[in-house]
């Protein structure tokens, strides 16, 4: 760093300019993989098939049944369908609530197979 103040400056900029702008990119191209993690999952896994065919009355009927054997005194069900970017069923329960211990009462997912019904690892 020979030179005058403004030399000094000048490689203390571009070099900043450099490693920060680095960083940036590091940052926004781990976010952009972050955020299309499903869809990236969905690409490297082609052998798992999408049916399309059944329609939701049918997808409903899995999940209940699904639902009514591994968690049928639950206080509340939830059913999402598969769409664009979630490829399988997903069914979510909350426990009932112990009056006399306080405890449970916890929210618990499931994701399935929309074709038999099985429950799957995500993905």
């Amino acid at each position: 760093m020979k030179g005058s103040f403004r030399q000094s400056m000048n490689w203390l900029h571009t070099w900043s300019g450099l490693v920060l702008g680095g960083l940036l990119y590091f940052m926004f191209i781990t976010g952009a993989i972050g955020y299309f993690t499903m869809e990236t999952d969905r690409w490297m896994r082609p052998e798992i098939s999408i049916d399309k065919t059944k329609d939701q009355a049918q997808l409903l009927a899995v999940a209940e049944k699904r639902l009514a054997q591994i968690a049928p005194d639950a206080s509340s069900w939830s059913v999402r369908f598969p769409t664009g970017r979630y490829y399988s069923l997903i069914i979510a329960w909350q426990d009932p609530l112990n009056e006399e211990t306080g405890q449970g009462g916890e929210r618990q997912q499931q994701y399935l197979d929309p074709q038999t019904g099985q429950a799957i690892t995500r993905y």
